[in-house]
Order: C-alpha cells, then sequence, then structure tokens
C-alpha cells in the first residue's frame, strides 16, 4: 500500500508514533494512507475532467470560428 500511495518517511513515522499501541498505531497508518490515496486519485480524476473539459472548449472554438468563416464568405459570395 505504501508504494501505492505517495507518502514521506516522516508522515509514515508521524502515524507510527500516534500511539504506543502497536495495534492502534499500524490502523492509524492504514486509514492515513487510504485517505491520501482517495484524495489522490480525486485530484487525478479532476485533473483528467479539467483536460476533458478544456478540449470540448477548445473544440467548440474552434467549431465557433468555422461557423463565422464560412458565414462571412458566405455574405462576400452575395454582395459581388
Amino acid at each position: 500500500m505504501i508504494k501505492s500511495v505517495e507518502v514521506t518517511p516522516a508522515e509514515v513515522a508521524q502515524q507510527l508514533m500516534i500511539s504506543n499501541e502497536p495495534k492502534v498505531a499500524l490502523e492509524s497508518l492504514i486509514e492515513f494512507l487510504n485517505a491520501k490515496k482517495d484524495i489522490e486519485e480525486a485530484a487525478v480524476e479532476e485533473k483528467e475532467n479539467s483536460i476533458e473539459e478544456e478540449e470540448v472548449t477548445e473544440e467548440m472554438e474552434v467549431e465557433r470560428q468555422n461557423s463565422m468563416l464560412a458565414e462571412s464568405e458566405t455574405r462576400c459570395i452575395y454582395l459581388t
């Protein structure tokens, strides 16, 4: 689990020092790692959603520009 979550040795030590009882300390460390993993996954998901939104926005902007270009070309044709 420690390999799958980005955590510093100091953070692990801090969690292990919460209690003098090994079972409580390890449970605390596991809860901390699970919480940190959830936060990291949420951040990755948010970043992916942000990238998708940017792509959609860019596509919409390109379509808008193409529409404006086509409209201006149509106007020029009618005027000549």
